[in-house]
């Protein structure tokens, strides 16, 4: 289609259209579309049932045993603060369709649900408390030594922290163009 106009252009065709830069239609907010609610919420969906599979049917299965990846121990208290946290993870991606986009206060709430997540992993981590028994010993029994256990672990909680921080960035980033674009907006009508 390009190659057809350039065609035209460029032999002194007529087209019956003049085109200028300011038909271009007007940049628009980059909000949160319906794709993004579905997959938000399809995700948050996906974690809700990998916990629950994981300590019901457990993800691991050797000689007829489930083997729980994540400790049995931490239901029902920290598991109900992690699907707690879930569940506000569900409200804000709502909330913010709903909106229509992103603005500081967002990015705000954004920024204390990423930092709750990461404290979540990280304090349980920490604790050694996150995996369970069954599942450590699983690695221990098949050669996998203290240290590298160990170093398992802060390659864990280096991946949960990255992911975190990026989530903030990300909400602060889009928050910003935002705000940019509002801005641009009334100094245009202005």
């Amino acid at each position: 289609v390009t190659l057809t106009f350039v065609i035209i252009e460029r032999s002194g065709g007529d087209i019956g259209i003049s085109w200028s830069v300011e038909n271009l239609p007007e940049p628009q907010e980059v909000g949160r579309g319906k794709g993004d609610l579905i997959a938000s919420l399809v995700f948050i969906g996906l974690m809700l049932a990998a916990l629950i599979w994981d300590q019901t049917r457990a993800f691991i299965r050797i000689d007829g045993e489930s083997i729980a990846v994540l400790n049995p121990e931490l239901w029902p208290w920290a598991m109900t603060g992690l699907i707690g946290l879930l569940v506000l993870e569900a409200i804000f991606a709502l909330v913010l369709y709903a909106r229509g986009g992103w603005n500081f206060m967002m990015a705000a709430a954004n920024t204390v649900l990423s930092m709750a997540f990461f404290s979540w992993f990280i304090t349980l981590l920490v604790r050694g408390d996150l995996f369970s028994a069954k599942f450590i010993n699983l690695w221990s029994e098949n050669g996998v030594q203290g240290d590298s256990l160990y170093t398992l672990a802060v390659i864990f909680g280096f991946g949960v922290a990255v992911i975190s921080i990026w989530d903030i960035i990300d909400g602060w980033v889009k928050a910003n163009r935002a705000n940019q674009t509002a801005e641009s907006k009334r100094g245009a009508l202005a």
